[in-house]
């Protein structure tokens, strides 16, 4: 680790080079005494308990004048965190496999993304908050291009940007409701300034248990788990099914998972065929792998689902916005699914930094207003989103996934072997769940912590693992070891 004093002297040099030359060989030469603090971490050092007392200090600071302190666990010192470690301000370097819930799939402070500020639009996305949807800049179809479409999930995709995850599902939704009422044959009147009426339909969503799909009315009425569940809150009355429990080692159990999936899909179909009358099925949202008690199922039962959706009409729509952009192995998570017909709807999120969804040009709205707001699209997300994508080509970083996924899994199935209370590895990817019997969680997310790992609960029995794309297995030692003395604690 350099000194600061050395640190300084680099910082000014690079300071001093770029005042002096201007031309692009010379500013290309420039980027390699470019200082980036700290190094690569390889292993955690815990300094202090949890919360250190620096933490406690700026959270009880925090919660003098704000209701969101309650959420904060970790403050963070994000100059001195560095790939898959975080630095608190305490002083404890710790093992991130939560990033953020994924949505830092390099890590922190990843040299790619620090120099994106060199990029000749990155002055102009810092200084303004645009209007991109009726103002759009002279840059904006390029970036666009390369960071909408490189990955786009199927052939002839269009994108629909949005601000958050939450509004994209909503988006979504909407848009299959429309597509839904035009295959009906009601006819739209054109939307005039003085005309807001709206045609009044009663549609529903099918979804399935443990799913999470955000935090706006349409959202929340498409949850039916966890925290999306909020009490109190209205909500529309539409449909859920129960998602098959799938029993691991998946080979030991083929029969009895083929028939919780076939009790499943009987079930959708029934409801699809029951609110036909009156409350029709518009739509179908599923997660490729639930983030909440890291569910999944086998391919075939995401195959038989898409074929129904496709014979009754009804649009299917996948939310990737915590399985996209890699960290299963495959840019999309639905690549798993190996479906001969596409999904209707993609929305994204987390880890692409920007939000919205994919779909095909005859899911267009007929009035395309309906999707419109000015917080569509940000400069700056879409900068480091195309940057993302072109450090994931170069260093080919699905391939570090595979490194990683293997060795945690191998490690998570030693531990059940040998522990009762262990059971359940499932996930693809670094996006991984494990069961705890006996309500363990808290107990082995903290023991992990003060071992120097970060884990997530997902689940009142689960715990999560979300790891970077540039995680590999010399950092997971500590995870190995943490969980071999976690028998004894």
């Amino acid at each position: 680790m350099y000194t600061r004093k050395a640190k300084n002297q680099y910082v000014d040099l690079y300071r001093c080079g770029t005042q002096i030359f201007s031309s692009k060989s010379s500013s290309q030469f420039l980027e390699y005494f470019r200082f980036i603090y700290p190094l690569d971490y390889t292993t955690p050092k815990v300094k202090t308990d949890f919360p250190g007392p620096n933490t406690q200090a700026l959270l009880n600071d925090y919660a003098s004048f704000s209701g969101e302190s309650e959420f904060a666990g970790h403050f963070l010192d994000l100059k001195k965190s560095k790939g898959n470690f975080f630095r608190d301000v305490d002083g404890n370097t710790v093992l991130d496999l939560a990033m953020h819930g994924g949505k830092l799939p390099l890590g922190y402070n990843h040299d790619k993304l620090v120099n994106a500020r060199d990029s000749p639009i990155y002055d102009e996305a810092l200084a303004h908050s645009a209007n991109l949807a009726e103002f759009p800049s002279s840059s904006l179809p390029d970036l666009l291009r390369d960071a909408m479409l490189t990955n786009a999930p199927f052939e002839s995709a269009e994108f629909h940007l949005a601000s958050n995850e939450d509004l994209a599902m909503e988006n979504a939704i909407k848009t299959a409701f429309l597509k839904y009422q035009e295959n009906e044959g009601i006819t739209l009147r054109p939307q005039l300034d003085s005309d807001y009426s709206n045609v009044e339909t009663n549609y529903s969503v099918l979804s399935f248990t443990n799913s999470t799909h955000g935090k706006t009315i349409g959202g929340l009425s498409a949850s039916q788990g966890g925290a999306g569940k909020m009490n109190g809150v209205p909500s529309f009355n539409w449909a859920v099914a129960d998602f098959p429990k799938i029993q691991y080692p998946m080979s030991r159990f083929e029969q009895d998972n083929i028939a919780a999936e076939n009790a499943a899909l009987a079930q959708a179909e029934a409801i699809i065929s029951e609110r036909l009358a009156t409350n029709p099925v518009a739509a179908v949202v599923i997660e490729p792998i639930t983030q909440l008690n890291n569910e999944m199922a086998t391919p075939v039962f995401y195959q038989k689902l898409r074929d129904i959706c496709k014979t009754r009409g009804i649009s299917l729509i996948v939310d990737e916005t915590s399985t996209g952009v890699g960290i299963t192995g495959k840019y999309w998570a639905h690549e798993h699914w190996y479906l001969e017909n596409h999904p209707d709807f993609v929305v994204f999120g987390g880890a692409a930094q920007v939000s919205g969804f994919y779909t095909t040009p005859d899911f267009r709205p007929l009035q395309t207003a309906k999707l419109h707001s000015i917080g569509n699209g940000d400069l700056l997300n879409l900068i480091r989103y195309r940057t993302i994508q072109e450090v994931m080509k170069k260093k080919d970083l699905m391939w570090k996934v595979g490194d990683s996924s293997t060795f945690m899994k191998i490690e998570l199935e030693r531990m059940r072997k040998k522990n009762p209370f262990f059971s359940r590895v499932r996930g693809y990817g670094n996006f991984i769940g494990f069961d705890m019997d006996g309500g363990k969680t808290k107990k082995f997310q903290h023991f992990m912590l003060k071992s120097g790992v970060y884990t997530s609960v997902v689940g009142a029995e689960t715990i999560g693992i979300r790891g970077s794309l540039v995680l590999e297995p010399k950092h997971l030692p500590a995870l190995r070891d943490s969980i071999a003395y976690f028998d004894r604690y």
